[in-house]
């Protein structure tokens, strides 16, 4: 979710007496839980169980503070689309966050909807700074641009010790969707950070499953994924990311719940 969000949908901003939040520093993983195959091939990589479906998706993005008051933050946007780029079959993301206050933050993630491996990657904050990211194999090209204005950018080049899933970069719980997912189900997928050039694996852990109302879609059976300080309600059809609940500092918890 990213959808988590805000920040990215990450950048979850708290508006009104609160400023930017940043995400509650979350529990380190449990050290048995085993790693999640990041081969590329389909027939060895775990992310093959489910080949993701194009959807369209709206969730309302809202805070609830320390002192109970819920407050809405705006409504996040969510696209997947199948793409042919350079005689490949794959999918392209894009997410929107519009906030109360009018900003806004965008997202697009290019990928293989078979392996989950990606293929690029671009963000565009709320203070008007951007990032693209180009995956090719270990080597990763990133371009860094300071405003809406600068279409150059800064780009320089750099390595990852193995094949990265871009889980910091958006995709976040929609990554986990791919997997097979069940109760006790846990481990670790290999990532890159969201902005800075360097190697972040990501642990995530299947807490349980349960039915839960989503919007317009009704009751759905969803899994209950805990990763990284972030709460996912995951279903094994699209639109996937039913619902996440991500603690913030300060006591805030923001919330993406399903239109």
């Amino acid at each position: 979710m990213n959808f988590v969000a805000a920040r990215q949908l990450l950048w979850l901003t708290v508006f009104g007496t609160l400023a930017v939040g940043q995400r509650a520093q979350s529990e380190p993983s449990a050290p048995d839980a085993p790693s999640v195959p990041v081969a590329a091939s389909t027939d060895s990589s775990a992310f093959a169980h489910r080949h993701l479906q194009p959807y369209e998706n709206v969730w309302r993005y809202t805070a609830t503070l320390p002192n109970g008051t819920l407050k809405v933050q705006g409504l996040w946007t969510d696209r997947a689309e199948l793409i042919e780029k350079d005689a490949r079959r794959l999918m392209r993301r894009v997410q929107g966050m519009t906030y109360v206050n009018g900003l806004t933050s965008s997202q697009i993630n290019v990928f293989d909807p078979a392996t989950m491996v990606p293929a690029s990657s671009e963000v565009h904050r709320i203070d008007g700074t951007w990032l693209r990211r180009e995956f090719n194999g270990l080597t990763i090209t990133e371009t860094r641009g300071t405003s809406p204005i600068d279409t150059v950018g800064v780009q320089t080049t750099f390595g990852v010790p193995m094949q990265v899933f871009d889980f910091w970069g958006g995709m976040y719980g929609t990554l986990l969707a791919a997997l097979p997912l069940s109760p006790g189900y846990a481990g670790t997928v290999a990532a890159i950070d969201e902005f800075d050039p360097k190697y972040k694996p990501a642990s995530f852990r299947v807490v349980r499953e349960e039915d839960l109302m989503a919007g317009k879609m009704g009751r759905v059976h969803a899994w209950v994924v805990e990763s990284e300080g972030m709460t996912f309600w995951i279903s094994a059809n699209a639109p996937y990311i039913l619902k996440l609940d991500m603690s913030m500092s300060g006591g805030v918890v923001a919330h993406w719940d399903e239109l």
